[in-house]
């Protein structure tokens, strides 16, 4: 899949930010509304091919979800097993508080050998983690898997971090999310 850069200039990204601004405004959406929203239009100009809510319960334990996207159920269910204390991106994305992109799929690398034989269930390239805050907590993170292979930069990092806080204002208005 080839990338059209005009889609990714500041401007594009300015636009898709406030899209999902109104969109967030303009209704009462649940979390799979959200998600289908950023799969089909905030991160299309990505080659977005699945979009995922990683949070934490009221135990602290992970809760996966599959919210957009092409991976199949039965082989997203093969990550429920994962906690705090596993060694697998969303986990050190919780840790850390940082963006984290991996650009090698379907290696994961070496510093996630218990993922060599997770299929992604698609030719995806590049997946990127983004937390989400509220305070200086990270309760959430997102995850989406591209099909092309992209590389970070400031701006994109802006971009996501900004879809982030928008998701952070509309979780801490709806009760029992976060």
């Amino acid at each position: 899949m080839e990338i059209d850069k005009e889609h990714l200039s500041t401007s594009s990204l300015i636009s898709k930010v406030s899209e999902f601004s109104k969109f967030l405004e303009h209704g009462n959406n649940g979390i799979q509304e959200i998600m289908n929203c950023l799969s089909r239009k905030g991160f299309s100009q990505f080659g977005s091919q699945s979009v995922h809510l990683t949070r934490l319960n009221s135990n602290n334990q992970l809760v996966f979800d599959l919210m957009s996207g092409a991976i199949d159920s039965k082989e997203f269910g093969k990550v429920q097993n994962f906690d705090l204390t596993s060694k697998v991106p969303i986990v050190d994305v919780f840790r850390s508080g940082k963006i984290m992109w991996i650009n090698t799929l379907p290696d994961w690398g070496v510093e996630y050998p218990i993922l060599k034989d997770y299929p992604t269930g698609f030719h995806c390239k590049t997946f990127i983690a983004i937390p989400i805050f509220d305070g200086d907590v990270v309760h959430g993170v997102l995850s989406i898997f591209c099909e092309p292979k992209l590389f970070e930069s400031d701006s994109f990092n802006h971009f996501f971090s900004s879809i982030a806080g928008l998701l952070t204002l509309y979780f801490i208005n709806s009760p029992g999310i976060f």
